[in-house]
């Protein structure tokens, strides 16, 4: 099967996930903006997932 033909034949269930940051200037000063994007390739549906302002670290579950 040629890869085209693969593309071709999958495109209705094929996704893009995509992580970036941006630097924005605000009235608060320079801000970086976590942006987690997702896109449905078929009908060009794209998703934006809301970031905090800045990442907190993981948790850590009490053990014992």
């Amino acid at each position: 099967m040629l890869w085209k033909d693969f593309i071709q034949s999958h495109l209705e269930v094929l996704a893009a996930v995509d992580f970036f940051t941006a630097e924005v200037w605000t009235a608060g000063g320079l801000t970086t903006y976590y942006v987690l994007v997702f896109m449905r390739i078929a009908p060009r549906q794209v998703s934006l997932a809301r970031k905090p302002d800045r990442p907190r670290p993981p948790r850590k579950e009490p053990t014992g």
